[in-house]
């Protein structure tokens, strides 16, 4: 629901995946044996440049951060959505039940030639502690990553310094 109601991309599956492909993914990820998904991919069809996101819906109840599992990333992960209103973006993902952790910022960041220019940004809970982070630069400067028409971006990993 945060990504397809929320940050408006569109779901695909289940896939089917073949059983060799399957215990090729369980052995480079370190899953049980004994343990099922359901493949959906995430999109936003005609920003093929976005991300795309591969959703495993497990078959049994697992600890939200996999620490077992051979996963590269110990803590939270942080998606950017940059997108064209995050005014709008903000009011949409908090009816829709979703929390955050700020109330949407605004404030101005210098250009290089000394000028200002805003930034709107809300940091949402996501699922399995994924931080999407709404953001929009205002005064004509470019969004982050792409945006399509409906004016929502298709995230982009935020990755630590």
């Amino acid at each position: 629901m945060f990504y397809r109601d929320g940050m408006g991309m569109t779901v695909r599956g289940p896939i089917e995946v073949d059983k060799t492909r399957d215990a090729q993914q369980k052995k480079l990820w370190g899953v049980a044996e004994d343990m099922d998904w359901s493949l959906y991919l995430l999109t936003r069809p005609g920003l093929p440049e976005a991300v795309q996101i591969r959703l495993l819906v497990l078959d049994q109840a697992t600890p939200s951060i996999h620490q077992p599992w051979n996963a590269l990333e110990l803590g939270p992960f942080s998606m950017g959505f940059p997108n064209n209103d995050q005014i709008e973006q903000d009011k949409k993902l908090r009816r829709l039940g979703f929390g955050a952790l700020n109330d949407i910022e605004i404030y101005d960041v210098p250009r290089p030639n000394g000028s200002q220019y805003p930034i709107h940004e809300t940091i949402f809970n996501g699922p399995d502690f994924v931080h999407g982070v709404g953001i929009y630069r205002g005064d004509g400067m470019s969004q982050l990553g792409p945006v399509d028409k409906t004016g929502l971006g298709g995230g982009r990993p935020i990755l630590p310094r």
